[in-house]
């Protein structure tokens, strides 16, 4: 019986060390495709809802409004606690019949236990409660108003990347064809069909080109690091942008665009933040409101000194 119980237990700690190590296999494998291929647009603007700081700033608030309402619900709990404590004390004093010194010595030992329950505070306990929870709510929001803003950043510069990397294969093209032009135009040079201004002509129109080629690749660095900045991407990383463009072709999305303003208002997490800030300041008004009504409440206290 007991050596089945151990390779029972020897099994199941097979099993979960095959599932981990599968687990790990299937993230590695995920996160290695990721880094090898191209990042689509919707890559981008996940990675960028996950890691913007903007959304950590935001998460973290979200924890402290989930804190600060777990404080809330427990203030409607008595309050317990207890306390000992202990004091030694050292002296000398003068025998009046021997006249002699005596050396006096004494421990005290002090027990404290008290408790409290409050009855009647005016309602601030449950309108603090209530305003704990709209809070609690508003940090859901405000992560998720975030995240939109952090991927809409990430959209714009992902954008801007194509239409920059559009703008360089052009003015390479554009130098090429100059190239080629000029190369023709010293020929026919050669040939005495074309003068020295026209290959001059020619040669400032490559030079023009050329500088528009570095310039463009200039503004193309400059908004992949932007893109890097909105993403919260490690700038000494490469980012390989996937540049094939597809539009919808499905008429149900097209036809759902009539329905954009309705979904937003009932799910705009900006317009759901402002109302629930509104609503937990209506709440906290009604607690300040009740602070100044008399409070009621429960007490008792237990001491007893030994010596």
């Amino acid at each position: 019986m007991k050596q089945g119980k151990q390779h029972h237990n020897e099994m199941m700690k097979r099993i979960t060390i095959t599932g981990w190590l599968l687990c790990s296999a299937i993230v590695g494998a995920q996160a290695q495709e990721l880094e090898t291929r191209p990042w689509t647009m919707d890559d981008c603007m996940r990675y960028a809802a996950e890691n913007s700081l903007k959304v950590r700033v935001e998460r973290h608030q979200d924890d402290t409004y989930r804190a600060e309402y777990r404080e809330a619900v427990a203030d409607f709990f008595p309050t317990l606690g207890a306390r000992i404590g202990g004091q030694l004390n050292y002296g000398r004093s003068i025998d009046p019949q021997t006249n002699t010194y005596n050396n006096i010595s004494t421990f005290n030992n002090a027990y404290q236990a008290y408790a409290s329950l409050p009855l009647f505070d005016g309602g601030q306990l449950i309108n603090r409660a209530k305003a704990a929870a709209v809070k609690r709510r508003l940090g859901t929001h405000e992560v998720q108003r975030a995240q939109d803003e952090a991927a809409l950043a990430t959209m714009e510069a992902f954008a801007n990347v194509l239409y920059y990397g559009g703008t360089v294969r052009l003015a390479s093209e554009k130098l090429d064809e100059s190239r080629r032009t000029l190369h023709k135009t010293r020929r026919m040079e050669e040939l005495g069909l074309k003068g020295a201004a026209d290959v001059a002509q020619v040669e400032a129109q490559v030079a023009a080109d050329d500088y528009n080629l570095t310039h463009q690749r200039n503004l193309c660095d400059a908004v992949l690091r932007t893109l890097k900045e909105a993403m919260n991407f490690p700038a000494d990383e490469s980012l390989a942008i996937d540049t094939t463009v597809t539009l919808p072709h499905d008429a149900e999305q097209a036809s759902e665009t009539d329905n954009i303003f309705r979904r937003a208002k009932a799910a705009n997490p900006t317009m759901l933040a402002a109302e629930c800030r509104r609503e937990a300041a209506r709440y906290q008004y009604r607690a300040a409101r009740g602070a100044m009504l008399p409070i009621y409440g429960f007490q008792y206290h237990f001491n007893h000194l030994l010596q």
